[in-house]
């Protein structure tokens, strides 16, 4: 089955807009909103009449077996609560509830909004005002699923991925691809002593694997990985950089910081053509003027009231110093990630992509910020997907068999210690699931330990749900008190 790329990047866009739209018109009074919303919906039907015809082949068979790995990962990591929720499913859970159940914008009695990157939520708490709050979880289900499976067919042309083999591999890639810090712990057990203490108090909270971003943060995870995926897709499309990268705001800002790295690095090669009319007409093009004119201010004043309200210091943005444990930083790099980026080094030696991933993870574990400082759990993921295509790349199109064999099989193995550990969890969830159904007990449940935000200062809650997600005395706030609606 031929599948035009022009296809699945209008629907990438779509699942994207469709959640900065409904924020507009949900959110701002209207006479603000609807000229806003005019002039989203006119860059990306500019952007739209520029497609090229490339496709992809892809059988039927294949198309219904990815979807239902995807559905099967999805569940897997707590969507519709067939297993077990990890701990934010609470704050998740907490969030989706408030957006369904409270008129827009969300105000709680203490005098203060709910103020947070809420973009995955809205078009599933939309659905939720018309169907409950059962209508919303189901189709939070399948709004993530659908973001994954357009990630997915985005890999198979951006790797070239050819024949149901390739592509369903191209697909286990995304799902259990991550650092390969299970090898670390593999490695540090036969350590003992100092170096084993220091490496693991140096980067308290490291990189994260695939798996545990869309069991954890689904919500930031599933935009920013489409957001990549249509970049490489095509990165000479200066024309389109700004409208690609927008919505991230309302999605995913963390991962945001470190996707504009990667963005940088696609405009100096396009600046090294030195064509510099044709540059600067690009990318002043009118999809990016539209969209960043049209949401990326009025994003930033929404989110300014809890971007600059007083938190505790522990959750502040700080900067750590590694002082005599440069032996640790090192080894912590090395055991994360620099095994697997330094052997296919051969193939990439010419690429600035390969080389702003090490960039970006060894000086992102200089910074802190967030209580499980999201900053590098959540900013990593930005690198590590690009680390992913590379080796993607590297083991469907490297030609050179004779020469890259062994280097080959050590990748692959060090992607099975990634998968294995993952692997393992989904049978003993399946394993606990089988016992609850034969012995009666198993029910479908949703986790909410908070159920909402409001007034959760008076529970024994920590200082992230305390802080994270509000605008304090709303009703003084700028964008509450002139562009909100009443």
């Amino acid at each position: 089955m031929n599948i035009k790329i022009k296809h699945i990047e209008r629907a990438a866009y779509i699942w994207m807009y469709s959640a900065v739209v409904i924020f507009l018109l949900g959110f701002i009074k209207w006479f603000i909103a609807v000229p806003l919303t005019a002039g989203v919906v006119f860059g990306l039907i500019h952007a739209f009449r520029r497609q090229g015809d490339e496709s992809i082949w892809l059988s039927a068979k294949t198309l219904v077996c990815g979807a239902l790995i995807v559905l099967i990962w999805m569940m897997f990591c707590g969507q519709g609560g067939f297993f077990t929720q990890g701990m934010d499913w609470n704050g998740r859970n907490a969030q989706l509830a408030d957006l369904v159940e409270h008129t827009w914008p969300v105000y709680y009695s203490d005098g203060s909004a709910f103020t947070y990157y809420i973009g995955h939520f809205l078009p599933s708490a939309l659905f939720g005002k018309l169907f409950g709050i059962g209508g919303a979880r189901a189709f939070l289900m399948f709004y993530t699923s659908l973001g994954v499976y357009i990630v997915w067919l985005l890999m198979v042309k951006i790797l070239r991925a050819e024949g149901a083999l390739k592509q369903l591999l191209a697909l286990l890639l995304l799902v259990f691809f991550g650092n390969t810090e299970a090898l670390r712990h593999i490695i540090l057990n036969f350590i003992s002593g100092v170096f084993h203490t220091d490496l693991n108090n140096a980067v308290r909270y490291g990189f994260t694997a695939n798996f545990d971003l869309f069991a954890w943060a689904f919500n930031q995870t599933t935009c920013a990985f489409i957001v990549l995926a249509l970049f490489f897709t095509d990165d000479s499309r200066l024309e389109n950089y700004m409208l690609m990268g927008v919505p991230l705001i309302l999605f995913s800002p963390f991962m945001m910081c470190t996707i504009i790295v990667v963005f940088i690095c696609g405009v100096a090669k396009e600046l090294s053509k030195k064509d510099y009319s044709s540059f600067f007409k690009r990318l002043f093009s009118i999809p990016n003027l539209s969209v960043l004119i049209a949401v990326v201010p009025i994003v930033l004043i929404y989110l300014s009231g809890n971007i600059f309200s007083e938190k505790p210091e522990s959750l502040a943005l700080s900067f750590v110093w590694y002082g005599g444990k440069w032996f640790a930083y090192i080894g912590f790099l090395l055991f994360e990630f620099l095994i697997i980026w330094a052997l296919i080094f051969p193939r990439f030696k010419r690429n600035i992509y390969y080389y702003s991933v090490a960039g970006i993870l060894a000086v992102l574990i200089f910074f802190k910020m967030g209580l499980y400082n999201d900053l590098v759990t959540r900013g990593s993921a930005s690198a590590l997907f690009v680390l992913m295509l590379c080796v993607g790349d590297y083991l469907f199109n490297e030609t050179n068999i004779s020469a890259h064999i062994v280097r080959k099989i050590i990748v692959f193995i060090m992607l099975l210690t990634v998968a294995v550990p993952h692997a393992n969890s989904c049978l003993d969830m399946l394993k606990g699931m089988s016992d609850e159904v034969a012995s009666g007990t198993y029910h479908k449940k949703w986790l909410t330990d908070f159920g909402t935000y409001e007034r959760i200062w008076e529970r024994d809650s920590g200082d992230d749900q305390k802080y994270n997600y509000f605008t304090f005395d709303a009703k003084n706030h700028f964008f509450y008190k002139y562009l909100a609606r009443d």
